[in-house]
């Protein structure tokens, strides 16, 4: 009974360290969104992409 429990902990907290990364990954994607909102002179300039 305490390893089923066990597991499902298990199970929560790597639901919830999944949660976080996508929180993370949507405010970056905001951020780059409202930074190309509110600087119009950042559009115009040609995009570098770095390569990965």
């Amino acid at each position: 009974m305490f390893a089923v429990q066990k597991n499902v902990i298990l199970c929560n907290v790597h639901f919830a360290v999944q949660n976080v990364r996508l929180i993370e990954l949507n405010a970056i994607v905001y951020a780059i969104f409202l930074s190309f909102v509110f600087s119009p002179q950042l559009s115009t300039k040609p995009i570098t992409h770095p390569n990965i």
